[in-house]
């Protein structure tokens, strides 16, 4: 059996690619490039973005933080004709102390409210009402406190004759535990 030899038009089969004949010597695209440089240049494309050094733009905030840290969210989007109320409640459990860092977007098309507080051991640390925004929050519990608990109560309502968007909030939450 002989081996594929070239066609017509210049094109080799695959078989004499694995033979090791010369398909790299005269394959080419049009325009005369070379099959070598094409072969010399996809590794130096692949690779141009890695040897670059990484820069902060912006007024970005990097915390450091060491300590067991957890991620949570607490999200609704109502679509219900008449008013509603949402509520949910998410409990972190620590050992000595833990910063809470809280991410509220809240979109409301009636002026309603999304109030948030956050509570351990019958005592409040923080409570507030929010309305259409984003907001960031920081609170630190110390103390003899074995868990803090975040509850999210919000009302709201979409009427599709009267609103393009039906009122909704998302808080997201990240606890870092401080050793």
């Amino acid at each position: 059996m002989a081996w594929p030899t070239q066609s017509q038009n210049g094109i080799y089969s695959d078989f004499d690619f694995f033979r090791g004949g010369n398909f790299f010597n005269n394959c080419s695209f049009s325009g005369g490039v070379n099959m070598k440089f094409i072969v010399f240049l996809i590794p130096i494309l692949l690779l141009s973005g890695c040897v670059s050094s990484a820069k902060t733009i912006g007024n970005d905030v990097v915390i450091n933080v060491e300590g067991d840290e957890k991620s949570y969210i607490q999200a609704h989007q109502f679509w219900n004709e008449y008013p509603l109320g949402m509520g949910n409640t998410t409990t972190i459990d620590f050992n000595n102390s833990v910063d809470l860092f809280l991410d509220v977007s809240v979109y409301t098309n009636h002026n309603y409210s999304t109030t948030i507080i956050i509570d351990s051991l019958n005592m409040t640390h923080y409570t507030e009402n929010f309305t259409t925004g984003q907001y960031f929050i920081h609170q630190r519990i110390s103390g003899n406190y074995s868990a803090v608990n975040i509850h999210t109560m919000s009302y709201g309502h979409y009427n599709e004759s009267e609103d393009s968007v039906g009122d909704f909030f998302i808080v997201r939450i990240n606890s870092v535990e401080i050793a």
